[in-house]
């Protein structure tokens, strides 16, 4: 069944629109923070069919992790092998591919939490990869509070996106 949004906390407790309690049970789909600028096994599956399959395992809700820098590309890296399964997303940019996946997870019924996972694309997190905190030398903090702010207008909208992890691992 579908959450009833808006959500809001109540003492310790996530509840819902009507006030019942709600239990998030996430998964974490990747890729998208990674050079590859977009979510893996795009190359495998069709967005949909993986909003439907999260949703047909149980979870209600899809934390999505992304880089600052993959906002601003202009194309995916070598997109026809990282979106072979999605030809319709080939040619498009990784924001709107990924702009894509919210609207599949969130038409499933999904919630979906935003993870600013990264600055710039790549894996993370080791004590010397300059990752640690919200900012970087490249990525300043009036920067990344820019960024927040478009993906908080980008998808305000839509009350199935439901949260913002601001940073991964503080460190």
């Amino acid at each position: 069944p579908r959450t009833a949004v808006p959500l809001r906390t109540r003492g310790h407790r996530i509840v819902d629109a009507a006030g019942g309690e709600v239990r998030l049970w996430c998964v974490n789909w990747y890729g998208a923070h990674l050079r590859q600028s977009v979510l893996n096994g795009l190359d495998e599956v069709p967005v949909s069919a993986f909003a439907r399959y999260i949703a047909e395992l149980g979870f209600n809700c899809v934390r999505l992790p992304f880089s600052l820098e993959g906002l601003h590309e202009a194309a995916v890296p070598n997109a026809e092998a990282a979106l072979r399964a999605n030809p319709a997303l080939q040619g498009r940019s990784p924001l709107e591919v990924f702009d894509a996946a919210v609207e599949s997870l969130t038409s499933a019924g999904l919630l979906v939490i935003l993870n600013d996972h990264t600055s710039a694309g790549g894996w993370c997190c080791s004590d010397d990869d300059g990752e640690g905190l919200w900012y970087t030398g490249a990525y300043p903090e009036a920067k990344w509070l820019d960024d927040l702010r478009l993906m908080a207008k980008r998808y305000q909208d839509n009350p199935l996106v439901a949260g913002f992890d601001l940073r991964n691992e503080i460190r």
